[in-house]
């Protein structure tokens, strides 16, 4: 069993290199989407805009109403002076309680709390404001921010869901108060599964055990805004300089946790990258458990769903019958020892030149659960043909995996003999006693560097390969 698969045929890499590479952001684009109208100040100034006029238009209403309830002559135009004062009570106000940060499309309590808290200002400091400055408050209806406050609050309310359903089409994660949790974490991904994340923990019945402190955005500069309450704090560009920042705030540095099901292979790249040079740990949530955290694995960046392996094929070959591995305590070696193991052979003879690796894997496979499998351990070198032989007439093996051999490229380059007599000889070795005991089948674990002949120990192993498939 060859293995080429970093060798890419040039025609190929061109056809790859000619392919169009996936945009960046959601291929939904919407007109809210482009560069300019995406800018937050933009944005900031559009809602306060847009709010303080609503604002303005509730008092003006409010105060004609109860004009005309009395069969009254406005005087001194009171009604457009009250508005003009609270369009500008609003954006004030609205400044500095940040409100124009919410992202409408992922309202929650926490955002509706505010817009209540800060019509309440409007409204008290709305009467205090005509009485230092427009006549005393000379003709201006006591009862007038009673009647303006809850007809504002709900259009106001009222604006921002219809925005809920339109675009999310689900407004009762919205009633869901976010509940506070015990370890600092802040969430990566796209705003999408962000809001979708901070949506499912809110409707957990016991909350989340963490403590969400900020977001940031994969997907496109969000920088200042908030979802569900908690704000965006940063880019994957910022990630750095952002964390420093936040962990200068703690005792403990806070845990950052990808939610993206299937992230973009970039992106999972560069949070896994930046993740390891500000040394922040890094997890994800688990598919299918709620809440529950797992290592980052490296299926997580491929971008896509990994392919599952057909096994029953292996599984025919090696259930029933006796294998047996060389090199069985090495990198290589160690971990087909492992896969091997859950094909239940009848009998697993492990083979190694270290004592220490053959111990070590020997160990593990009698600690863990080999349920009626018989294995045994073999010192020896596959040079040696003498104990090559009885370990074959131990064995009788059905099966051999050849993982035995030298790998380090610099140790063969400075030993070269070793290097050619270990991975050609001990081969033609394992190969003449394969022949003589009728082996089913004899596989050899090979390199990249066999496919280009660059060095000693790439020549050792593609020299190998020829003699493997001679026989």
């Amino acid at each position: 069993m060859l293995d080429r698969s970093n060798s890419i045929p040039d025609k190929a890499a061109q056809n790859e290199s000619q392919t169009p590479r996936r945009r960046e952001f959601e291929p939904s684009e919407s007109l809210r989407d482009r560069p300019f109208i995406r800018s937050p100040w933009v944005y900031y100034l559009v809602v306060t805009l847009f709010d303080s006029l609503i604002g303005a238009l509730c008092v003006l209403g409010a105060v004609r109403w109860r004009y005309d309830f009395l069969n009254l002559e406005i005087p001194y135009n009171i009604e457009e002076v009250a508005a003009f004062i609270t369009f500008g009570l609003c954006v004030v106000i609205w400044g500095a309680m940040r409100l124009p940060r919410a992202i409408w499309r992922y309202t929650s309590l926490d955002d509706v709390s505010k817009l209540g808290i800060g019509v309440i200002f409007v409204m008290l400091m709305l009467p205090l404001c005509m009485y230092l400055f427009v006549n005393a408050g000379t003709g201006f209806p006591r009862g007038t921010p009673i009647i303006a406050a809850p007809l504002f609050f709900l259009i106001l309310v009222a604006s921002r869901l219809a925005v809920v359903v339109f675009r999310n089409g689900d407004i009762r994660a919205v009633f869901n108060k976010t509940r506070a949790g015990r370890q600092n974490a802040i969430l990566a991904g796209s705003t999408k599964h962000l809001h979708n994340t901070l949506r499912d923990m809110h409707r957990s019945p016991t909350g989340s055990n963490t403590n969400i402190i900020g977001l940031i955005a994969t997907d496109m500069s969000q920088t200042g805004r908030s979802i569900r309450g908690v704000p965006i704090i940063g880019t994957l560009a910022t990630l750095r300089d952002v964390y420093k920042n936040v962990s200068a705030k703690f005792s403990e540095p806070p845990q950052l946790i990808a939610v993206d099901p299937n992230p973009d292979k970039r992106r999972a790249s560069a949070l896994v990258r930046e993740a390891a040079a500000i040394g922040a740990p890094l997890s994800r949530l688990a598919q299918g458990v709620q809440g529950q955290l797992t290592p980052f694995e490296a299926q997580d960046l491929i971008g896509r769903r990994p392919k599952a392996l057909d096994t029953e094929p292996l599984r025919r070959l090696i259930e029933g019958r006796n294998i047996l591995i060389t090199g069985a305590g090495g990198s290589i070696g160690s971990e087909l020892v492992r896969q091997v193991v859950g094909f239940q052979p009848a009998q697993l003879a492990l083979v190694d030149h270290s004592e220490f690796n053959l111990y070590t894997i020997d160990r593990e496979l009698s600690d863990g659960p080999t349920s009626e499998m018989e294995w045994s351990a073999f010192l020896g070198n596959v040079c040696d043909q003498k104990r090559m032989e009885d370990i074959f007439e131990t064995v009788r093996p059905d099966v051999v995996l050849h993982a035995a051999a030298l790998k380090h490229v610099p140790l063969g380059e400075a030993n070269p003999l070793e290097t050619l007599h270990t991975n050609i000889h001990g081969t033609q070795v394992l190969l003449d006693l394969c022949v003589t005991h009728d082996v089913r089948s004899f596989t050899l674990v090979s390199t990249d560097k066999a496919v280009n002949l660059t060095n000693v120990m790439g020549a050792s192993k593609g020299i190998a390969e020829m003699i493997t498939h001679a026989y």
